[in-house]
């Protein structure tokens, strides 16, 4: 799964947009009942650190350390870097949009990467997409 982030300028609606495409039918139910009006509120910074994260936690996991590949790219510089410093490195890199494409994309893209492969191995309900969505929600709202 790779988003693109020209059909949406905002990566949490990207985010929905694009799991919307990976969710079966009663996961897809289960999306319908979040409350997404909040999202165009939400920093692609923090949505990409929010996925990041997720991602890195997810497959960190004994229960799916195997899929721990699908987060090779922002493992390393997560490893090295706290919340503010993603923050200012995503914003710093503002004047070069291919950068900073790849920047923001990076967490989300592998975020979504670990819930289609953890879906289509163990089934959706293993994921916890839902509780990824709902820390973006919150954090859209604060």
């Amino acid at each position: 799964m790779t988003a693109e982030v020209e059909n949406s300028s905002n990566l949490a609606e990207l985010f929905v947009s694009e799991l919307k495409k990976i969710l079966p039918q009663d996961q897809l139910e289960k999306l319908g009942s979040f409350d997404l009006s909040s999202l165009k509120s939400i920093k692609n910074h923090e949505v990409s650190y929010i996925c990041a994260k997720w991602a890195i936690d997810t497959t960190s996991d004994e229960k799916h350390s195997e899929f721990g590949h699908l987060v090779s790219k922002i493992k390393e510089i997560f490893k090295t870097v706290k919340e503010t410093e993603w923050e200012a490195r995503v914003a710093l890199e503002m004047s070069s949009m291919s950068v900073l494409k790849g920047m923001e994309l990076a967490g989300v893209n592998e975020a979504l990467d670990v819930i289609e492969n953890i879906g289509k191995s163990k089934g959706f309900d293993q994921t916890s997409w839902d509780n990824l969505l709902s820390e973006i929600v919150a954090k859209s709202k604060s």
